[in-house]
């Protein structure tokens, strides 16, 4: 008699499924911003005082991370833990939607096993992965995926959300739209209904005219908007590409997990174990091949192959690997057997995957009675020399001690950490190096650039801020920067003229050169 594992409800596993989740992302509150959710918080602070994205802060990248960044600040005040109880929040979140969706494919156990195993991959990415916009789109895909196969039960007006959620996915990436893509193909060739696939389009329009209304209120805004997030990245940004690395993935453990559910012999599994067969529905299968495809196809599309690039992509193999695993157990012979290699797997994957090591530093912490226990922490995790918490920190004590309330500064950057942590107004809106420093290596600036070095300089000679911070590092980077920000600021001749007629070096601290203003008087600290 074939033994199968003891049948689950699918609501009863969704406490156990919350707790040994929670469980498992609460370290990232060990974790420290990394440069690019500086980047964000920057702007989202911003945002907060006022200040639209692209208008009163700049980056390349889509807005919707920097509104998550200001509702963080606006809830529980700038800084980690605001942004991580969001963070955390919307990976169990995600947890609950590939449960759901995982469900449609695999028994309620192993889909609990595929959601969780989504988030010991997330975990396991550590100071990269914790807290990048990809996470929160994987959130925005599954809601919907699901109002997809919602409306496919019920009624075709759950397309209309479908879509809204599709739209918000291409805020905070644009080449996920190639999830949209899928969906509105499976709507129109699954079921014919022109009404489902207009609602899934008028999603879309409804939720980025909500985006871009407050840019036509603006000076300037929506120009603004489309040359820092379309222009700059067709003909800046997207020129630097990384070489082609994709296919290492294969050897991922959670890509071989899957792969029993890829292969093809559901035929003779029927046969072999019909009680735990579980036919899907051919739109059902033909979609999880098309998300495959469009989360592949966004990685190539953006060439750079950084480790958050790869989240949408993990998340669908997840739900692929909840039948994999299921599969797998019904291989093995005898019940027994199958507990044991199910756990034995269980075990790889925690060791494979947790980030052990910032409970080894939590622990080296509270041996040696540091305090306060998570900022002892967050300085061992982010511990360089130049761009580490505790140089941070005492450029954070410098310039606020050396300046006051109401003086403005500058600091010219791509690891903008001070941009948000010192409490003292920007002279400039460029939070980021980019717009007036980074080009292609035998390419000239393009005319956006042009007037963003301009719009640099204008802004140093009408805000007059006390102090210029220069960073001389990193550089060499060559998707981001051969060079410098100082380098590429002394290459400004307006900028140049006025740092050599109205400032001088003071200091160094860290990466930075600080340029004091020569008319101001000292404050002590």
């Amino acid at each position: 008699m074939t033994m199968v594992p003891r049948s689950f409800r699918p609501n009863s596993l969704l406490v156990p499924l919350l707790v040994i989740n929670g469980a498992l992302l609460a370290v990232i509150f060990l974790i420290p911003f990394n440069s690019d959710l500086d980047l964000y918080h920057a702007m989202g602070l911003e945002l907060v005082r006022g200040r639209l994205p692209y208008v009163g802060s700049w980056d390349h990248n889509f807005p919707a991370i920097v509104f998550v960044h200001a509702l963080s600040i606006a809830l529980f005040g700038k800084g980690y833990i605001g942004f991580r109880i969001l963070d955390l929040a919307a990976h169990l979140g995600i947890a609950l939607v590939l449960y759901k969706i995982a469900l449609r494919y695999a028994s309620p156990l192993f889909a609990a096993a595929g959601a969780t195993l989504n988030t010991l991959y997330y975990v396991g990415g550590s100071f990269w992965l914790a807290g990048q916009k990809d996470g929160f789109a994987v959130l925005t895909i599954g809601l919907a995926v699901l109002f997809y196969f919602r409306s496919k039960d019920r009624s075709a007006r759950w397309m209309f959300f479908s879509g809204i959620m599709m739209g918000l996915t291409t805020a905070f990436r644009p080449t996920y739209g190639l999830f949209s893509i899928s969906i509105a193909l499976l709507a129109w060739f699954d079921r014919q209904d022109r009404n489902a696939f207009l609602s899934f389009i008028a999603g879309h329009v409804a939720f980025w005219a909500l985006v871009l209304l407050p840019y036509t209120f603006t000076p300037n805004g929506l120009s603004r908007f489309y040359y820092s997030t379309i222009v700059f990245n067709l003909e800046v940004y997207g020129g630097a590409r990384a070489p082609y690395r994709v296919l290492g993935l294969l050897r991922h453990p959670m890509v071989l997990a899957a792969l029993p559910a890829l292969l093809p012999f559901s035929e003779w599994f029927r046969r072999r174990w019909p009680e735990a067969y579980r036919r899907v529905p051919g739109s059902e299968r033909w979609f999880g091949f098309f998300a495959l495809a469009s989360a592949w196809l966004s990685i190539y599309v953006m060439g750079k192959y950084l480790v958050y690039h790869f989240d949408p992509f993990m998340a669908v193999v997840a739900v692929f690997a909840a039948r994999g695993i299921e599969k797998l157990y019904y291989i093995f012979p005898l019940r027994t057997v199958r507990v044991l290699a199910m756990g034995a797997i269980a075990a790889f994957l925690v060791r494979t995957f947790y980030p052990f090591d910032l409970l080894h530093t939590l622990r080296s912490v509270l041996r040696t009675h540091e305090r306060p226990v998570l900022e002892s922490v967050w300085r061992r995790v982010k511990n360089d020399s130049l761009f580490g918490l505790r140089a941070e920190e005492e450029a954070t004590r410098y310039l606020e001690s050396h300046t006051q309330a109401n003086d403005k500064i500058e600091v010219c950057t791509i690891m903008p950490a001070l941009r948000w942590r010192v409490d003292r107004e920007e002279a400039s809106p460029f939070t980021i190096a980019h717009p007036y420093a980074m080009h292609l290596t035998g390419h000239p600036f393009i005319p956006f650039q042009d007037s963003c070095r301009a719009a640099f300089a204008a802004a140093l000679s009408t805000a007059k801020p006390k102090y210029v911070l220069l960073a001389n590092d990193p550089y060499g980077m060559e998707l981001f920067s051969l060079r410098s920000p100082a380098e590429a600021v002394m290459d400004i001749p307006a900028v140049k003229q006025i740092l050599d007629a109205d400032y001088r070096l003071d200091t160094t601290i860290g990466p930075y050169l600080y340029f004091k203003r020569i008319d101001v008087t000292h404050i002590a600290p």
